[in-house]
């Protein structure tokens, strides 16, 4: 899939080799037969049962949990793009919900690999999604992705709403805070704890970041 992507991005950063930084983008030729998938980012902890999220009525190829775009900025003024008055069209991709059969139907794959190579991979694959379908997003409830998380001051904000969610996304701060790291808000724990790893998982290359990182956990 890699080859038909000609990003500085790509090229000069770590993730841009990495299989799972693109997984959004191919679900479609990874699950070739399913009609529809739920993607969550692995920053994300499912505290509820998914089945009315996949089950939804959908209009749109993806729908997902809308954020305003202010992480997008630099990205626009870097590659000369347009800046849109409607922020409506953007969306957070760490929860998304797939309709994989119109994502076939309306080539959308080629349309995100065209921003991808227009934006050099700014901000990964999320603000290539956003372009490529330019507001054609059914919006969920916030309550499927609680996102912030890992900021202490968003977490802080989102504390009194936190019995009301039902995916929680540590986004936010400087990636010190996420669930599985020692450095993570540890008032959360009661949403982390029942669901962090007890072992090494044999799943991962030994040696891996994020094994090391599970490693590290404070349990």
């Amino acid at each position: 899939a890699l080859a038909t992507l000609d990003s500085e991005w790509i090229r000069v950063s770590r993730m841009g080799h990495m299989k799972s930084t693109w997984v959004r983008l191919y679900l479609d030729k990874y699950l070739p037969d399913v009609p529809r998938v739920i993607y969550l980012d692995i920053d994300t902890i499912v505290t509820a049962d998914l089945a009315p999220l996949f089950q939804m009525r959908m209009q749109h190829a993806v729908a997902g949990v809308w954020e305003p775009p202010l992480e997008y900025r630099a990205c626009f003024t870097q590659k000369n793009l347009p800046i849109a008055g409607d922020v409506a069209w953007a969306f957070n991709a760490g929860v998304l919900l797939f309709d994989l059969y119109a994502f076939r139907s309306q080539g959308i794959l080629k349309e995100m690999e065209y921003w991808i190579n227009v934006t050099g991979g700014c901000w990964g694959d999320q603000l290539a999604l956003n372009l490529g379908f330019q507001g054609k997003v059914d919006h969920l409830p916030w309550a499927w992705n609680v996102k912030g998380i890992g900021g202490r001051a968003m977490m802080m904000l989102q504390l009194p709403c936190l019995g009301r969610g039902r995916v929680f996304h540590w986004t936010g701060g400087d990636g010190s805070s996420k669930q599985w790291l020692p450095t993570r808000q540890k008032e959360l724990d009661f949403l982390f704890l029942p669901y962090a790893p007890r072992e090494q998982c044999a799943a991962l290359p030994a040696g891996s970041l994020l094994q090391q990182d599970i490693g590290r956990t404070e349990m």
